[in-house]
């Protein structure tokens, strides 16, 4: 990781990640860096807890009485209770999407009414519409640097994987492979090319790189 101190009187630490990887922040909280992502906070960071994030990371926040944790991201913000959950920040279709695991967090977009999310539940934030849409996610957990995936159908393993990798992988399988199921599991840090071999050994499959397209079939 680069580290660099910036700001006035050098109040502020700025984190770049040069690969996918973990940082322990000094209250003890996680963040699991997404390669090219970058957070800063303040020196005095116990005392206020508060992070910028650029990109995408996922956090599991320490709980302390008194000293609220929170994230700011394009057009938003998140306040933490002590929790586990994702930011993926997609600058190019003007999206937030959050994803919590487990705990609570209020998650507060711009000129709006902050919105709760309960365990497993999903927000996906269209800046520019400005619109928010919520809903349930199952087949799917996070635990000790690891997703783990339970019989997630093909369709949204993909869908998930082309959010965490920022990466447009297509399918081009038949009615009868699009209905498999995924059961398994990914570590924070493993590669792309590394995924889709395992996604591809345990269901059978094939990937290929095709005029700058990564396609999947049988």
């Amino acid at each position: 990781m680069n580290t660099e101190e910036k700001g006035m009187q050098n109040e502020y630490v700025k984190i770049v990640a040069v690969q996918n990887e973990l940082y322990i922040l000094p209250d003890s909280s996680k963040v699991w860096m997404k390669k090219g992502s970058s957070i800063q906070y303040n020196k005095a960071f116990n005392e206020q807890r508060d992070v910028w994030l650029s990109g995408s990371s996922l956090f599991e926040v320490t709980t302390q009485n008194g000293h609220p944790f929170r994230v700011y991201i394009q057009k938003a913000m998140i306040e933490v209770k002590g929790t586990c959950f994702d930011i993926h920040q997609d600058s190019e279709m003007k999206k937030n999407e959050i994803i919590l695991y487990n705990g609570k967090i209020n998650f507060t977009p711009e000129n709006n009414e902050e919105i709760e999310m309960s365990p497993h539940q999903k927000i996906t934030h269209y800046i520019e519409k400005r619109e928010i849409l919520k809903e349930n996610i199952k087949n799917m957990d996070w635990e000790d640097g690891k997703f783990y995936f339970k019989e997630l159908p093909l369709p949204q393993l993909i869908e998930t994987i082309n959010t965490m990798y920022n990466s447009h992988i297509r399918l081009k399988v038949n009615n009868q492979v699009i209905k498999s199921a995924f059961t398994g599991n990914i570590r924070y840090e493993e590669s792309l090319e590394e995924v889709l071999h395992k996604i591809c050994y345990s269901l059978d499959l094939n990937f290929q790189n095709q005029d700058n397209e990564l396609i999947i079939y049988k």
